[in-house]
């Protein structure tokens, strides 16, 4: 007879009541700290879940993450989980990491699925997120200085650009230079 090992998770609920799935140990590891704990056990069967509460778990299959959730199945479309914001595609369940064009708007999430906030540097291009994972464009202002990013790519520019019929000069850190011929 072969013995299998599983990982047993306890998950909570919002109403502080613990659920427990069984999956692979190799599929156990989730994408942030939901985890409260863990305990290996051989003899458990897959696929055993608790009735008591509704269970939120997080499903590792090939390359993808996913989101099960007992009263919808695999969740699509936007989630808040443990305080960060996550997308599932709509159509394949899986989390999303990277780029992500929705509702006409650009959003970056993280390698762990977090939409991502603040200055990103990918592509060798510096872009800027906002709390949500929404890229901006256009004109920024943090704090006392000024940095612009180009409308439809979000790219912060450097050096001299043409703004509005307008030359403008930027610092190689994307700063604009203020006393510029406007």
């Amino acid at each position: 007879m072969r013995t299998r090992r599983y990982l047993v998770l306890a998950l909570s609920t919002a109403l502080g009541v613990c659920s427990l799935s069984a999956v692979p140990a190799a599929q156990a590891t989730t994408p942030t700290a939901s985890t409260q704990s863990a305990l290996t056990h051989t003899d458990l069967a897959p696929g055993v879940l608790s009735a008591a509460a509704k269970t939120e778990r997080w499903v590792h299959s090939g390359s993808n993450w996913y989101r099960w959730e007992s009263d919808i199945g695999y969740a699509q479309g936007w989630r808040n989980i443990d305080g960060h914001t996550y997308f599932f595609n709509r159509h394949t369940y899986a989390m999303v990491t990277g780029w992500l064009f929705e509702a006409e708007t650009w959003y970056y999430f993280d390698a762990s699925g977090a939409a991502a906030s603040g200055w990103l540097f990918d592509g060798g291009k510096w872009y800027y997120l906002g709390y949500n994972g929404i890229m901006h464009t256009g004109w920024l202002q943090q704090g006392r200085h000024w940095y612009y990013l180009m409308p439809g790519s979000g790219a912060m520019v450097t050096g001299d650009t043409w703004i509005n019929g307008k030359l403008h000069q930027f610092t190689s850190s994307g700063r604009w230079h203020k006393g510029l011929p406007t």
